[in-house]
């Protein structure tokens, strides 16, 4: 958005189209402007004639007005406010209109309480009718009290006579012009289709949005997109019109951020900006036939995506802030605005989300538009009653979904966390943005300090996150940033630019500044990719904001004295070289874009004032014709890629040509250059992300591509024969270098080879030596107890053995000693063992004594953190607080508390402490409450209880542990269509029972075996005798892996291709209760489940077995088998943690069979356990086959599987298809 910079005069002529808002009517109606120079200097030709003298002024550069005629102008000022006061008018409107504004009129100018009025804040552009205008929040609106850039830059226009001989040139090539836009073809869906950009464009597209709006703006359900796209370009016919109108608008709001296209001009408009205007027209015209009646999600997207779209590539921005009050007012007349769920059962879960999103999203680009072009937002709080979107996954819901799954913390990163966090203040901003922009009272200074302290509050708020390649966060973070920012700079603009209370707006002032940096960081930080800086520059006007509130703080700074000034400069330099970034981010835009030509422009005058302020010893003319250098010598680059003749219709192998013609011509300079002094050639080096720059962009002429000097780099080796160093340098033949490199990894391998080798010896020939442990000593615990580590330790002394020690046995039992110790974690690694001789002050020793020290170092004994669990289908937030070595003695204190998706919430806590300071025999008491909804079957559980434990390690290196378990469990929370299975179990029950755990793992890896094998036994008894409660029964559990590799001819060592097998089977009895004789069934909560992606894959969770309508009910009986075999991908190898798995996996889940209803006797529970057990082997199992892949992470083992279920029985929920799985334990 551009305006006027300087207040206009009674007769200035309208303004003409800017080269950020001119449209195609623009170009064939009005009159050619040659070139923006000719724009430039139309747009500042005249001042208010307050200004004439400053304008005539021989050289207003280097005027430096003293301390005492300042104080002159300011008392002469408060002369003239008080006359214009007396008068009640302003001083254009007074003289052109006589009387609008006088006293008595029942009218008065706006009165800020330090004398601001209206009219100083805001722009009327143009005359009679055709006026635009601008309020005090448009980011220009700085330079209507910003004298001296509004004088420098009128100065500049006059420097460059270069730009006079390009206008009849530019001039004429317009007149031949063709644009894309003015190609009139009636858009069928053939046609859209072709518009569409190759496969490799297209996915670059598509990935810069995802990683851009659609972190920040929630318009798509990327999974289903990303579904539509992948068939897109698998079957072009068959996809959907929508969904191509959408990639199509997808593509045109990034491809100009997108390097790697042509950088071809078309006179003021970038080749990659008319494919993208011809692509908005293409879209534009094609919604236009489309029903307005009968909409679909995608009419809402589409028309979003269009705004978003136009807004990026400057297409007819003079509409911008009129087309997003229409888009809020289509999405309130649909609703949007209310909360779905409180005015219809009608719509879907699916849908009601994503109207929270589009809502939030719409309202989010109201907000910046009226802020843009300085207005008062079309809506306010009240106006709507729409939740906040959820902050979840896009995976985690789509339209088959019944019930949404719980929203994660804030602290988790979602796709929505933008938008959820600009929802919280939203609010705030739009009642911040009308009292900033209200016409009828100006905001004091109380309530702006309330403002400020209610915005930082949020800012704090904000979480942060750690940014993967898979996970990228950085661009929604700092987008977060930027909303909040950009307020606190208006809101303090109006104090920080005030000439009065010096002291009292001190605070404003620096505020101002503080904002004015962040946000110029923001733009210049090198970690954010230039194509995101670039989309950032083009969504919001904050960068311009921010380089000229710097410009007038720095300006200012410069003619005050004292603590203040220098106080307000300190960081100038830092300043200068950020507003320098903003000039060439910006410069960039244009490049890129054809658009923001005036940014460029402005912010290339305010670097050179701001560098004549700062050195003050230097001549202002020189920065002077810098800045007017600069503006020339983007003009040449601009005029020289023109393209005069280009029409938009441009095939996709011409555009492929112009694209590896460019790269030949840059390779071939490049290899010039190369030959000469090895420097990348000016204009072709490598953006901050990796993006090829425009001709003349990111690397200064003459620049050796590392950021320094070209004479610095070379007097680096300017020593002695530092000339032959450097030819040497360049005539490395990279195959020398790797063979020497590998030359000195094998001498130095070899040299540790020949230490290790000699160590070994000296331990050989001293390994049956007699030696004596006279001393054990551990350093470094000072919070561990000296009886603990006694247990220890005491055992290597050689007077608790008996018989001597050999050398080779000390070294053995000191290494066991240690692993010991680390088995307690409450030490961090590595636990250092030293041998030495006792000291000599003892006349005890033998020359056999040797001493042995431990040197460790405690762990942290309090620890919280915070994160993520994903596995067994459900995720889930947690936080978690460790009180480690609580006692001195390894003593742990857990406390535990999550939400998930599956179990909503869940608060634990546990004490364990090893028995006698050995760590293979520990006890563990604890507490837990949870909150699980098990959809399956219509339910939620909640379970209140505690456990005790004790585990112990037996000498076959099996794993025990014997516990009591007692809950309180309640069924609640039924759904609709829960069965009368599941409401019959509902209510409380009450579960004491003691259980044994067996583990023999001999497996080679828990998660991914080679070889090995895997036992585990399961038993509980529960409500028998003393344990009482009101359930009684037996439940016992089996599970057996076994893997065995598979040798492969030609391979030594491991192949990586194994054959694993799997058996579970399990059993519960029913048991009487107390005295009683009858036994009743068992309850929904004690029984198996089977099915899923961790067991018998290619089943729903819990999808075999014994349903009631739509709830999986459980069963009594179970036997689950599985045969898989694993193959290394190709050129990965055996060692990578990466496999192909094909399955085959099976099982039936039975309840128990008996025709008599209500409780049975004891002999009937036999005979109906028996007829049951004898029923599994009755037909085929359920049973599923397929392939995917396996890989094994640290801490889980994750499988996508394309399943094929053959045998399913009536009722199951089979699965055909694609199924991801997480967790440790599969089948």
């Amino acid at each position: 958005m551009c305006c006027s910079y300087v207040p206009y005069e009674e007769k200035s002529q309208p303004g003409l189209p800017t080269p950020t808002d001119d449209s195609p009517e623009d170009k064939r109606d009005a009159t050619p402007c040659p070139s923006w120079s000719e724009d430039a200097e139309h747009w500042q030709r005249t001042s208010a004639v307050a200004n004439q003298n400053a304008l005539n002024s021989s050289n207003p550069l280097k005027r430096r007005a003293p301390a005492k005629t300042l104080e002159q102008l300011q008392e002469r000022m408060g002369e003239l406010e008080s006359y214009v006061k007396a008068a009640g008018s302003t001083p254009v409107l007074g003289e052109k209109f006589p009387g609008m504004y006088q006293c008595g009129g029942g009218l008065a100018a706006p009165r800020h309480e330090d004398g601001l009025r209206d009219f100083e804040r805001s722009l009327l552009r143009g005359r009679s009718f055709k006026t635009q205008y601008f309020g005090p929040s448009h980011a220009a609106s700085l330079l209507l009290q910003f004298e001296e850039l509004s004088t420098f830059v009128r100065d500049i226009l006059k420097r460059p006579p270069g730009f006079v001989k390009f206008k009849d040139h530019f001039k004429e090539s317009r007149k031949m012009l063709r644009f894309a836009s003015d190609v009139d073809e009636e858009i069928t869906f053939e046609r859209l289709v072709a518009m569409v950009p190759s496969r490799e464009r297209a996915d670059a597209f598509v990935g810069q949005y995802y990683e851009t709006y659609e972190t920040t703006y929630r318009v798509l359900h990327t999974p289903s997109f990303t579904r539509e796209y992948e068939q897109f370009w698998s079957e072009r016919g068959s996809a959907r019109e929508w969904f191509v109108v959408q990639l199509l608008l997808v593509c045109a709001s990034v491809n100009w951020a997108v390097a790697g296209d042509t950088d071809a001009f078309v006179g003021r408009s970038s080749v990659n900006r008319e494919k993208a205007t011809r692509w908005i027209k293409a879209a534009e015209s094609w919604i236009e036939r489309q029903s307005h009646k009968h909409t679909p999600l995608e009419y809402y997207q589409t028309h979003i995506l269009l705004f978003i779209a136009k807004r990026n590539i400057c297409y007819k921005v003079k509409r911008e802030w009129t087309v997003a009050g229409t888009l809020l007012r289509l999405a309130m007349a649909a609703g949007f605005h209310r909360e779905p769920t409180l005015l219809s059962h009608k719509i879907s879960v699916f849908d009601q989300e994503m109207r929270r999103r589009l809502w939030y999203t719409v309202v989010e680009l109201e907000v910046q538009a009226s802020c843009t072009r300085g207005m008062r937002a079309a809506i306010s709080a009240d106006d709507w009653d729409c939740l906040a979107p959820l902050n979840i996954h896009d995976e985690d819901f789509n339209e088959t979904t019944q019930v949404m799954p719980s929203a994660l913390p804030l602290t988790t990163f979602t796709r929505t966390s933008f938008l959820v966090s600009a929802a919280s203040h939203v609010a705030l901003r739009l009642e911040m943005l009308n009292a900033i922009n209200s016409l009828s009272s100006r905001i004091s200074i109380k309530p702006a300090m309330n403002y400020d302290g209610l915005t930082r509050a949020a800012l704090d708020a904000l979480p942060r996150y750690t940014s993967t390649p898979a996970k990228p966060t950085t661009f929604p973070s700092v987008a977060s940033k930027l909303l909040l920012h950009e307020f606190l700079l208006l809101l303090h603009q109006p104090f920080a630019t005030s000439t009065l209370s010096e002291s009292r707006y001190f605070y404003s002032r620096c505020a101002r500044r503080d904002s004015a940096l962040t946000i110029l960081r923001i733009y210049t930080w090198p970690k954010l990719p230039l194509s995101q800086r670039l989309i950032l520059s083009s969504s919001q006007d904050a960068n311009l904001r921010a380089c000229l509130a710097t410009c007038h703080d720095i300006v200012v700074a410069s003619y005050r004295l004292g603590a203040c000034a220098a106080d307000m400069t300190h960081d100038r330099g830092l300043s200068v070289d950020y507003i320098r970034d903003s000039v060439e981010l910006f410069g960039t835009r244009v490049k890129r874009l054809g658009q923001g030509f005036h940014s460029y422009w402005i912010t290339s005058s305010a670097l050179g004032l701001v560098q004549s302020r700062i050195n003050a010893d230097e001549p202002a003319e020189k920065f002077a014709e810098e800045a007017a250098k600069r503006v020339m010598i983007l003009h040449d680059e601009i005029i020289a890629v023109q393209r005069p003749g280009y029409d938009g219709l441009a095939s996709s192998q011409d555009l492929q040509a112009d694209t590896a013609k460019q790269g030949l011509q840059q390779q071939q300079q490049h290899e010039a250059a190369g030959e000469t002094n090895g420097a990348a050639p000016s204009g072709s080096g490598q953006q901050a992300d990796g993006e090829r720059g425009a001709p003349g962009g990111g690397v200064e002429a003459g620049g050796m591509g590392t950021g320094l000097n070209a004479s610095y780099e070379m007097d680096g080796f300017a020593t002695d024969g530092g000339d032959d160093l450097i030819a040497k340098l360049k005539a490395a033949d990279p195959s020398e270098l790797e063979r020497r490199q590998q030359a000195l990894n094998e001498r130095i391998d070899a040299t540790f080879r020949r230490s290790q080798q000699r160590l070994a010896d000296l331990i050989d020939e001293n390994s049956t030596l007699p030696t004596t442990v006279s001393s054990v000593t551990v350093l470094g615990a000072p919070n561990t107890r000296h009886g603990f580590l006694k247990r220890i330790v005491e055992p290597l002394l050689s007077a608790n053995r008996d018989r001597p020690y050999t050398h080779s046995e000390v070294v053995q039992e000191v290494a066991a000693t240690a692993d010991k110790l680390r088995q307690f974690a409450i030490f961090q690694e590595p636990i250092s063992i030293y041998l030495d001789k006792p000291s000599q002050t003892d006349a005890l020793t033998t020359p056999t004594d040797i001493a042995v020290f431990y040197s460790v170092k405690e762990r942290g004994r309090v620890t919280l953190k915070t994160g993520t669990d994903v596995g067994n289908a459900e995720g889930s937030g947690y936080v978690n607080a460790q009180w480690r070595n609580m006692f001195g003695g390894a003593e742990t204190l857990d406390a535990n508390a999550s939400l998930g998706t599956k179990t909503r919430s869940s608060y634990s806590a546990f004490f364990d402490t090893p028995i006698l300071s050995n760590a293979q025999y520990g006890f563990q008491v604890g507490g837990v409450q949870s909150a699980t909804q098990k959809t399956f079957a219509s339910h939620e559980e909640s379970l209140r209880g505690g456990w005790a434990k004790l585990r112990w390690l037996s000498a076959a290196n099996s794993s025990h542990e014997l516990a009591y378990n007692g809950f309180w469990r309640q069924i609640t929370g039924l759904g609709q269509n829960a069965s009368p299975t599941v409401r019959n179990d509902a209510g409380d029950s009450v579960k004491s029972s003691i259980s044994h755990l067996w583990i023999k793992d001999g497996r080679d890896s828990p998660l991914l075996p080679q070889s090995g094998y895997y036992l585990k036994t399961v038993a509980e008894l529960a409500g028998v005798g003393p344990l009482q409660g009101d359930v009684a029964f037996v439940k016992g559990e089996v599970e057996q892996q076994t893997t065995i590799p598979i040798p492969i001819p030609g391979i030594s060592g491991k192949s990586g291709v194994s054959f694993s097998a799997g058996l579970r089977a399990g059993l519960l009895y029913p048991l009487a209760l107390g005295s009683s004789s009858t036994v009743k069934g068992s309850r929904i909560n004690d029984r198996f489940q089977l099915g899923g992606p961790n067991d018998i894959r290619g089943f729903r969770l819990s999808g075999v077995g014994p349903h009631d309508g739509s709830d999986a009910v459980g069963g009594d009986v179970y036997a689950a088998g599985s045969a898989n075999l694993l193959v290394p991908l190709p050129k990965l190898g055996a060692d990578k943690p990466l496999r192909l798995h094909a399955f085959v996996n099976g099982g039936r889940l039975l309840a128990l069979r008996h025709d008599k209803e209500g409780p049975l006797t004891k002999e009937e529970v036999k005979k109906s356990v028996a007829d049951t057990i004898a029923e599994l082997g009755n037909g085929l199992p359920s049973t599923s086959a397929g392939i995917g892949l396996v890989y094994a992470h640290a801490v889980a083992r994750f499988e996508l599987n394309f399943s094929l279920p053959l045998v399913v029985r009536k009722g199951e929920d089979a699965r055909k298809g694609l199924q991801f799985g997480i967790g440790i334990n599969f089948l």
